[in-house]
């Protein structure tokens, strides 16, 4: 695997980790959508 493939793949993994995957204790939620619900929980 070259560097650019590697950078790829972790880049894609990433990606994944912090937008797609949904975490239990998030209230199933991605890690990016509850950040952004919990700022805004803040602001109100």
């Amino acid at each position: 695997m070259t560097s650019g493939k590697l950078q790829l793949a972790f880049a894609i993994y990433v990606y994944w980790h912090n937008h797609k995957r949904v975490h239990s204790l998030l209230d199933y939620l991605p890690p990016v959508e509850f950040n952004k619900r919990l700022s805004f929980n803040f602001m109100v």
